[in-house]
């Protein structure tokens, strides 16, 4: 399982460093940025719905 995230145009990248900055005690595997879209791969697909609460959180979203 995994998030699929969408930013505005060049946004991804930085979101994206930002995110795997977490790392695995957040449960994030790691990350791929294209330029508006990033790719988040879970380490537990069972955390899936607190993982994204926190990224919301995190972004003020």
């Amino acid at each position: 399982m995994q998030i699929i995230l969408k930013t505005g145009i060049g946004g991804a990248p930085l979101i994206s460093k930002m995110l795997d900055s977490l790392g695995e005690p957040a449960g994030i595997l790691g990350t791929l940025a294209g330029d508006d879209t990033v790719f988040i791969a879970l380490i537990d697909i069972n955390r899936i719905d607190e993982i994204t609460q926190q990224i919301k959180n995190l972004l003020d979203v």
